[in-house]
């Protein structure tokens, strides 16, 4: 293989990688600017909100079994 084909066979597969790479990696920048424009709530302020909803119904089941309530056990 004569030196030119050489060099078109490294052009073509450089062109090939790049595109390749560039549509592989468009779809991660569009996931990382939807990501960004997403709100978020911090892990600490939902694992409060948790704990209080526990809390509740924990004291509402109390309540219920100190009346002998049926339906709540």
């Amino acid at each position: 293989m004569k030196f030119k084909g050489k060099l078109l066979v490294l052009f073509v597969a450089v062109v090939v990688s790049l595109l390749g790479f560039n549509l592989i990696a468009s779809s991660s920048v569009c996931l990382l600017k939807i990501a960004k424009e997403a709100g978020y709530e911090a892990i600490e302020s939902y694992r409060v909100n948790c704990d209080a909803d526990t809390y509740r119904i924990r004291y509402i089941e109390d309540k219920a079994s100190q009346f002998n309530c049926p339906g709540f056990y």
